[in-house]
C-alpha cells in the first residue's frame, strides 16, 4: 500500500475508496464545507459548500496540497491533532474554522487518507472577542465609576451587586451577598414601600424609574442614593429582568440641606431686621401726617413740598423692606389653582389704589384668558409692575395696557406697556437685577427690587419675562407663561 502511495497512485486508489463507499457524488453536491485529502496531503475532492466558502473553482483545488490555502502555510500539517485552523479564500480573506476530521476506510485500503469537515467559526470568533472586550470593558467601567450597578433576574428573584454598590455602604463585596434581601436590610423602612411604589408606576405606567432613597452605612450614617433603572421585557411584554445603578449624592443633599437652614435662617433675620426697621418708619410716617395737618392748620403751606418729599422717601424704604420680604419668602412650589388674570390685575391695583390717584394713573385691559397659577403670587406680580410704571412716568399721566394671546396649546404672552419714562436700550438687561437702579434723580424714588421680585415670580411659574423700551417712549414687559397644570417650576433659592 505505501509503495503504491509512493508512486502517485494515491488518488486512483482514494478514488477506489470513494467509489466503494458510494460517497463522490454525496460529497460534490453536499452544502457542507468538506474535503478529502490524502496521505501526501493533496486534495482529493471537495464540496460545492467548499467552493461556494473559498470561491475557488473545482480545478483550481484538486490536486493541490492543502498547506497552500493556509492563511499562514505550513510544510507539515498533522490534521488528527488539530481543532482549528485559519484559511484563505480566493480573494484573500481569513476565515476561521472549526476542523472535524475523519480517518478514511476502505475494503481493501487502509489510511487512504482523510475526510474532513470544516465549520466556518468566522462570526463566531469575532462575537466571542467583542463579548471579551465588552466584558473587559465593562469591569473596567464599574471599577472606575462613582455608580453602583444592580441587575435583578425577575423570574428567579435573583440580583446582582456590584461592588461598588456594596462600597457605597462601607461593605467589602464578600461581606454583602448578591441577593435581594441584602439590601433591603439596610434602606429606611419608608423608602423601601417608595422603591415599591416607583417600581410599580415603571411597569405599569411606563413611568421613569428614579427615586431617592436613603440607606443605612455600615457605620450607622445615612448615605442618600439616586436609585435609576429600566426594565427589561420578553416578546409577550412581560418584565423579565431589571437593571439599574445606584448614584450616592449624600454631599449633595447635605449641601441642600445646609442651604435651606441658611435660607431659613436669612428670612428669619430679615422678618425680624424688617419688623424693628419698619416700626419707627411707621411712626416716622404718622408725625409726618400730624405735621402736615397742623401747618395746614397754621396757614404755614410753604414747607410742605418738603414734607411730602420726606414722606416719599419713607414710603419707599417701607416698599423697599417689603420688596425684600417678599422676594426671598416666595414659594417657589406655590399653590396652583384655575384662576382668573383679569381678577389678579383688579386686586393688584386696588392694592395701589392710593398710588394710583396720586399719580392719576389709568389702567386699560383688554379681554384676558384663566390659568392655572397662583392667585397670591400673580397679583404681587402686577403690583410691583404697575408701581414701576407708576413712579417712573413720564409728564403724561401715567397710562397702563394690558393684553394676552394664546401662543399655543401651553403658552400664554402677557404685554404690560406704559408711557413712562423709558428706558436705554443698553439698560434693558439690568433691569431685573436685585437692587439695581438706573434712575438717580431725587424726582424718582425706587429701591430696584420690584422687577426682580416679578421676574422670580414668572420663573416660578416656568414662564419668562423681558423687557422692550426706549427713552421718553415708554417700557412693554413681556411675560410668557405656562397655562396648563404641568409646570415645570424653576427652583429658586
Amino acid at each position: 500500500m505505501n509503495k503504491s502511495l509512493k508512486n502517485g497512485t494515491s488518488v486512483k486508489n482514494t478514488s477506489n475508496v470513494l467509489l466503494d463507499l458510494n460517497f463522490e457524488d454525496l460529497i460534490i453536491n453536499s452544502p457542507l464545507i468538506l474535503f478529502f485529502i490524502n496521505s501526501l496531503g493533496l486534495i482529493d475532492q471537495v464540496s460545492a459548500g467548499w467552493l461556494d466558502t473559498f470561491g475557488y473553482d473545482r480545478e483550481d483545488v484538486i490536486g493541490k496540497p492543502l498547506t497552500g490555502f493556509l492563511s499562514k502555510p505550513k510544510e507539515v500539517l498533522h490534521l488528527e491533532t488539530i481543532l482549528e485552523l485559519q484559511m484563505d479564500t480566493k480573494k484573500g480573506i481569513p476565515l476561521d474554522l472549526e476542523v472535524h476530521t475523519q480517518p478514511l476506510f476502505g475494503p481493501t485500503l487502509r489510511g487512504a487518507g482523510y475526510i474532513v469537515h470544516l465549520v466556518d467559526i468566522t462570526e463566531k470568533k469575532k462575537l466571542a472577542t467583542q463579548l471579551k472586550d465588552a466584558e473587559l470593558l465593562f469591569n473596567l467601567i464599574q471599577q472606575s465609576s462613582l455608580d453602583g450597578f444592580w441587575d435583578w433576574n425577575i423570574e428567579t428573584n435573583e440580583e446582582y451587586l456590584s461592588p461598588r454598590f456594596k462600597e457605597m455602604f462601607g461593605y467589602l463585596d464578600h461581606e454583602m451577598e448578591n441577593s435581594i434581601e441584602a439590601w433591603q436590610k439596610i434602606i429606611f423602612t419608608d423608602d423601601l414601600e417608595k422603591s415599591f411604589i416607583a417600581f410599580d408606576e415603571h411597569v405599569n405606567q411606563g413611568k421613569p424609574y428614579c427615586v431617592t432613597l436613603r440607606y443605612r452605612h455600615k457605620n450607622g450614617s445615612t448615605v442618600h442614593v439616586l436609585c435609576r433603572g429600566t426594565v427589561v421585557r420578553d416578546k409577550t411584554g412581560k418584565p423579565v429582568r431589571m437593571i439599574g445603578s445606584h448614584t450616592d449624592i449624600t454631599d449633595l443633599k447635605n449641601t441642600e440641606h445646609q442651604l435651606e437652614r441658611a435660607k431659613e435662617d436669612l428670612i428669619n433675620f430679615q422678618r425680624l431686621a424688617s419688623h424693628d426697621f419698619q416700626e419707627p418708619i411707621k411712626t416716622q410716617l404718622l408725625f409726618i401726617d400730624m405735621l402736615t395737618q397742623n401747618l395746614i392748620h397754621l396757614g404755614q403751606t410753604n414747607v410742605l413740598k418738603d414734607l411730602n418729599k420726606i414722606k416719599d422717601a419713607a414710603l419707599d424704604v417701607q416698599r423697599l423692606s417689603n420688596n425684600i420680604n417678599h422676594y426671598l419668602r416666595l414659594n417657589a412650589a406655590p399653590e396652583m389653582t384655575q384662576i382668573s388674570l383679569e381678577d389678579c390685575i383688579q386686586r393688584a391695583k386696588n392694592n395701589l389704589r392710593a398710588l394710583f390717584e396720586k399719580q392719576e394713573g389709568h389702567l386699560v385691559l383688554n379681554p384676558l384668558p384663566t390659568l392655572v397659577a397662583s392667585s397670591e403670587q400673580l397679583t404681587l406680580l402686577f403690583e410691583c409692575l404697575f408701581e414701576n410704571a407708576l413712579k417712573f412716568r413720564s409728564s403724561e399721566n401715567p397710562e397702563i395696557h394690558i393684553e394676552a394671546k394664546v401662543i399655543d396649546k401651553r403658552r400664554l404672552l402677557i404685554q404690560v406697556k406704559d408711557n413712562g419714562k423709558g428706558i436705554d436700550k443698553k439698560d434693558l438687561e439690568k433691569i431685573f437685577l436685585p437692587m439695581k437702579r438706573l434712575y438717580k434723580d431725587d424726582e424718582t424714588m425706587g429701591a430696584g427690587m420690584g422687577l426682580a421680585v416679578a421676574k422670580k415670580i414668572v420663573e416660578i411659574h416656568g414662564g419668562e419675562i423681558v423687557a422692550n423700551s426706549e427713552i421718553d417712549k415708554g417700557t412693554t414687559i413681556f411675560i410668557t407663561l405656562l397655562r396648563g397644570e404641568n409646570h415645570d417650576f424653576a427652583r429658586t433659592s
